[in-house]
């Protein structure tokens, strides 16, 4: 089975961001899909802009609109990490562990 492909030359427009913004709250803002925004930012792996200089992405003519809307953009915090790595010394126990990490046994117990 032959598939046939368009190509077509988009000349794309990038904005420099500098905080934390949701790839969704930035798409909702533009009028656009945010699965356009990820297919023109695939190094994005998460849905949230990193927090130091990024060059994002747009679609032609979007670009001026979001430096319009940018300050109204909610600036969002990355999730919180639910998982910590922790290598096992001679003599802990998971009691041990569990108060060092704030947890319980259970929960430790329920991860691994």
């Amino acid at each position: 089975m032959s598939r046939k492909f368009r190509v077509y030359l988009v000349q794309l427009a990038s904005i420099l961001a500098l905080c934390h913004i949701e790839v969704y709250n930035v798409a909702k803002s533009i009028d656009v899909s945010p699965k356009i925004l990820k297919l023109l930012n695939p190094e994005l792996r998460y849905k949230i802009l990193p927090p130091e200089k990024y060059l994002l992405k747009v679609p032609p003519g979007s670009g001026q609109t979001l430096i319009a809307k940018l300050d109204k953009i909610p600036v969002s915090s990355p999730p919180a990490k639910k998982y910590v790595y922790h290598r096992i010394r001679r003599g802990e126990t998971l009691s041990v562990i569990a108060r060092r990490y704030k947890t319980s046994v259970r929960r430790i117990m329920r991860t691994n």
